[in-house]
């Protein structure tokens, strides 16, 4: 048997032009670092936690304002 392409024996790798990413300010995490992205997220997700809390108090049936 002889190996064809796409077989486990074929050693070539082959990535087409649209799967590499491009140079430039593209590679650049949002907000400057992932650190800081990652906070910001952690922030809003706490606040719409406590959002979301408080609305369940406020509102809560049966209860008399």
């Amino acid at each position: 048997m002889t190996a064809g392409v796409g077989s486990c024996h074929d050693a070539r790798l082959v990535i087409p032009p649209s799967a590499t990413p491009p140079a430039g300010d593209s590679e650049r995490p949002p907000l400057g670092s992932w650190a800081r992205t990652y906070a910001l997220v952690c922030a809003c997700a706490m606040l719409v936690i406590a959002l979301l809390w408080w609305l369940s108090i406020a509102f809560e049936p049966g209860r008399t304002a």
